[in-house]
């Protein structure tokens, strides 16, 4: 028997979920195929990895009493699939409050009496203020339930009706806004970054009403329209605006939000960074050292490996390193599994290498299996530092032929990641050189760096920079 993508199904699931999935097989209510059931208590015994499974003539002989016959086989896979999928929903369903209530409420209208429908209306207006959804599914829930409620009203000619009317043109203005707002920050966002050119419609008439309605309109909404001032102007008092909305509404955000809002910030911090503000470096490892305090940043029970290298990185960058060991131990925990031995090993290579135990750093390094490209640009990096500090020119020269060559050739990194690496090697290799003649730098040579906007690692070659002024 071939793996199906029901067995792949099957090999995701836990063996909680595989027992519950047993229970929704042989309930009545949900299935009315015994062939189905049968087929999974045969599958049930090879969970989870499903090897060495008996053939298809096999596994038909155990469903049914007659001789094989294709279709019959086609068909019963077929129904089997679909249970796997009706199982799916009805566990979703089962996590999306939102979702059933509306359902309930479309159901009780066609067995119960206004009173009671009136009163599951109230009901739900208090549910969809307190869900800790985004706003996008929390103002789409009350469009629908306003629609809903003004339909009902006018069919049943009350005058509860206008105002559901009017709620109902609010919320859309709310849910309109809030999704334009928010998807135009990724645009530009990804304008500053990738140096691509997006269409961006009629965001200034857009921005200009939201800001019409920041006394009314939702938090969200109210601080998406400065977010899009932020990364459009790149102004520094929006930054402190907005981070203080975002700290003083924490009840009023739900938590997708409070990330999504915290990355933008994020990347203003770094974006500003490596344009040489130096000082936004401080500021983004206050906002890190925050977004950990309040949990924000953790996702489920996860950190992302991405978030837990980049403060990692700010940290030693500040040589905060004993806050960044006492870091490493209480948050490696949050890592994937699969992923702790090498992300720890990485932040150790860090330390060692700001401590100036170059060999350590090398050594640790060795033991790191990159889980992703960031982690390969941050590692390609320690080592060509590691080697310039050591005054190795051949290995520092045969790093940076090796890191050129990578970001040439390794499609999957941005242009943007690609310019700010490629002026990083392209600098140490100037200073290097400098540094092996006994040469100082010259005032032209450093105004070249400070006009460089984009450059990883400034920090660092602007130490390296000083050791070289006379």
């Amino acid at each position: 028997m071939k793996k199906t993508k029901s067995i792949f199904i099957l090999s995701k699931l836990s063996n909680k979920d595989l027992k519950k999935l047993e229970c929704f097989f042989e309930s009545p209510f949900f299935h009315k195929h015994s062939s189905s059931v049968k087929l999974f208590h045969v599958l049930k015994k090879y969970h989870p990895h499903y090897r060495k499974l008996p053939s298809q003539e096999e596994v038909y002989a155990r469903l049914f009493d007659k001789p094989f016959d294709i279709k019959t086989w086609h068909l019963a896979m077929s129904r089997f699939y679909k249970s796997i999928e009706d199982f799916l929903a009805h566990v979703s369903l089962d996590k999306q409050n939102i979702t059933k209530e509306q359902l309930i409420l479309l159901e009780l209208e066609r067995y119960s009496n206004p009173a009671i429908v009136g009163e599951k209306i109230k009901q739900l207006k208090k549910v969809f203020d307190k869900t800790s959804d985004n706003a996008s599914i929390r103002f789409f829930a009350k469009i629908q339930l306003e629609e809903f409620a003004f339909d009902y009203y006018s069919r049943l000619q009350k005058p509860e009706s206008i105002t559901n009317l009017q709620n109902l043109t609010d919320y859309i203005d709310d849910h309109f806004l809030y999704l334009r707002l928010k998807y135009s920050c990724e645009l530009i966002t990804r304008e500053n970054i990738l140096a691509q050119k997006f269409d961006l419609g009629a965001i200034n008439d857009v921005l200009s009403y939201a800001k019409k309605k920041d006394n009314t309109g939702h938090i969200s909404v109210h601080i998406y329209s400065n977010l899009v001032s932020l990364v459009k102007d790149q102004n520094e008092e929006d930054y402190r605006t907005i981070r203080k909305m975002i700290y003083d509404n924490l009840s009023e955000i739900s938590p997708r939000d409070l990330r999504d809002m915290n990355v933008f910030l994020i990347n203003y911090c770094i974006r500003m960074s490596n344009l040489g503000k130096s000082h936004y470096l401080k500021e983004l490892f206050s906002l890190y050292k925050d977004l950990l305090e309040y949990g924000i940043i953790i996702e489920g029970s996860y950190l992302h490996l991405y978030d837990f290298k980049n403060i990692a990185t700010v940290a030693t960058l500040l040589k905060e390193f004993d806050w960044l060991v006492q870091f490493n131990e209480q948050y490696l925990p949050y890592i994937k599994h699969e992923f702790r031995e090498s992300a720890s090993a990485f932040n150790l290579a860090r330390i060692a290498f700001y401590n100036q135990d170059y060999r350590k750093a090398l050594n640790l390094l060795l033991h790191v299996q990159y889980a992703d490209m960031y982690y390969e640009l941050g590692g390609r990096s320690i080592i060509l530092k590691i080697y310039y500090e050591m005054d190795d020119f051949q290995l520092f020269e045969a790093n940076c032929n090796s890191f050129k060559m990578f970001l040439s050739r390794t499609k999957s990194i941005s242009d943007y990641q690609k310019k700010i690496h490629m002026n990083f090697i392209k600098w140490s290799v100037r200073l290097f050189k400098l540094k092996e003649k006994g040469k100082k730098i010259s005032k032209k040579f450093q105004g070249q760096i400070e006009e460089t906007n984009e450059l990883a690692d400034r920090t660092w070659i602007e130490e390296k920079v000083l050791e070289l002024t006379p």
